[in-house]
């Protein structure tokens, strides 16, 4: 099998794996663990339900912008400015791409301000969806930690007696094999399992988006970051405005697609003193 296919495998695994999660820990944190942690206390239900629907409406909402503003670089009869750094990329005929822009084999396209090719959302990410990108990374990390809140407390409270579990059988591998064996139910093993997918998709979207934001503040992608590119870093404040716009702490509340980017992502002005 060749690089390129290799890497669609990958890309189809990662999107099977981002919609399965979203399902089992949806539909089993909304409709499992939270009405039984919150039965005694009808008011915490509906604070709690009205919590979680905020945060899914982030990230369905945010995900469909990725989608839809992702920065395929189009306009070939551009004429290039000889010193701002245009190249020919051999992938898309030879054409010339401005700064910044790279090709991506498995968008085949050339993408502005190109990132990285996020596997998840099967989208890359450059000039127009970074900011949906960051956000939807930090709700990712918010939903799922919350979630994982949930769940410990519904097995905690459902299981931890009636099983007399101690913390040996909360290790996933030990789990499996008491729930082959036939010493644990299924909805527990369930409880667990999502537990830990809860945990693992937390935690590595928290990572992705601390990365991100030390992208964002350096004013460099991760494709340039690799390439020890600095060419383009300005002060803290542009950085932040180059990727967001205007208003970005706004965009942590909901998408603001009327708010423009900065620019049109294929000239850019380099900074001599970096």
């Amino acid at each position: 099998m060749s690089p390129t296919g290799i890497l669609k495998c990958l890309n189809f695994g990662a999107v099977l794996y981002t919609i399965a999660a979203y399902i089992l820990i949806g539909v089993f944190t909304l409709f499992v663990a939270l009405p039984e942690i919150s039965k005694d206390v009808p008011a915490l239900y509906w604070e709690r339900m009205i919590w979680s629907s905020f945060l899914i409406f982030s990230l369905v909402a945010n995900l469909c912008y990725i989608r839809r503003k992702r920065s395929f670089f189009h306009d070939a009869n551009i004429t290039p400015v000889a010193s701002t750094r245009w190249q020919r990329c051999l992938d898309c005929n030879n054409q010339p791409v401005p700064p910044r822009a790279h090709h991506c084999v498995l968008c085949k396209k050339c993408i502005l301000r190109r990132d990285h090719h996020c596997y998840f959302t099967f989208s890359c990410i450059g000039f127009e969806n970074q900011r949906y990108f960051i956000v939807y990374v930090f709700y990712c990390s918010v939903s799922c930690l919350y979630a994982l809140y949930l769940i410990s407390c519904y097995i905690q409270k459902a299981y931890s007696d009636m099983y007399s579990m101690t913390y040996v059988d909360y290790i996933l591998p030990i789990t499996v094999i008491e729930w082959t064996l036939g010493y644990l139910e299924f909805q527990p093993f369930m409880a667990i399992f999502i537990a830990y997918l809860c945990a693992i998709t937390g935690f590595s979207s928290v990572g992705i988006f601390l990365w991100q934001s030390y992208m964002v503040l350096l004013g460099t992608t991760t494709h340039e970051y690799s390439s020890n590119v600095w060419t383009y870093r300005k002060d803290i404040q542009t950085n932040i405005y180059t990727v967001f716009g205007a208003c970005w702490p706004l965009h942590f509340l909901v998408p603001l697609p009327c708010v423009r980017v900065p620019g049109d992502g294929i000239m850019w002005r380099v900074e001599k003193h970096v």
